[in-house]
């Protein structure tokens, strides 16, 4: 069963809407809609930086990742075997 994040305490970078599955260990948030302690200076450092930022930095990872020709593979993915 889903329910949704709800924790108005949330960095703002980060969805209050974000799904919860009660029969799934999230990483980062825990059932209570907290930030799990180990993601907190992560989820401070995105709320620092905003959306705007974030963009800017993963389109330059994306292009420095095209130009370097880094790829991975997908194994059992019929779309191709490697990917950027």
């Amino acid at each position: 069963m889903q329910t949704q994040f709800q924790n108005q305490n949330a960095p703002s970078v980060f969805s209050r809407s974000y799904p919860l599955d009660e029969n799934d260990y999230d990483e980062m948030v825990d059932f209570n809609a907290q930030i799990r302690p180990h993601w907190s200076k992560v989820m401070q450092a995105m709320d620092k930086i905003g959306w705007a930022e974030m963009d800017v930095q993963r389109k330059e990872a994306l292009k420095l990742l095209r130009e370097n020709n880094v790829t991975y593979n997908v194994y059992g993915d019929p779309n191709g075997s490697t990917r950027p």
